[in-house]
């Protein structure tokens, strides 16, 4: 939901694997919708509408990424098997499609998509690496 905060996206999709992180979100999401998002400048404008957003409990593999503008995943502690699975979903990304990942480079065929940005960033208690990816 934070995304929602940075940009006017008509829709805002998040998706958790775990049952109690996803419903932190839940508790969280709702507060951010009500009293946070209705106040930033972008929307209070009213230049642009307040964006729907959705906190869903599942695998975001299994989600049709494919419409999606940006796509962040949170692929610190992802198996080899579980990376591969996100290329796969991103095959028919549409041109522009942004992806944005932490602490391991994606193998993603280099004729569809280019590294925008590579950026080693305090994150928590440490400093994580998030690579940036465009769809061309």
């Amino acid at each position: 939901f934070c995304a929602a905060a940075i940009a006017p996206w008509k829709r805002v999709v998040g998706v958790e694997f775990v049952r109690d992180l996803h419903n932190s979100g839940l508790r969280m999401a709702a507060d951010f919708k009500a009293k946070v998002l209705p106040r930033l400048p972008l929307y209070a404008s009213g230049k642009h509408p307040v964006p729907e957003v959705e906190l869903k409990l599942g695998d975001a593999l299994d989600e049709d990424l494919s419409r999606a503008g940006v796509v962040f995943a949170a692929t610190t502690c992802w198996t080899e098997e579980a990376l591969a699975r996100l290329v796969a979903s991103c095959k028919n990304a549409k041109s522009g499609m942004r992806l944005i990942n932490m602490t391991r480079r994606l193998d993603l065929p280099k004729d569809k998509w280019v590294t925008v940005s590579t950026l080693r960033a305090q994150y928590g208690r440490g400093k994580m690496t998030f690579f940036v990816y465009k769809r061309i």
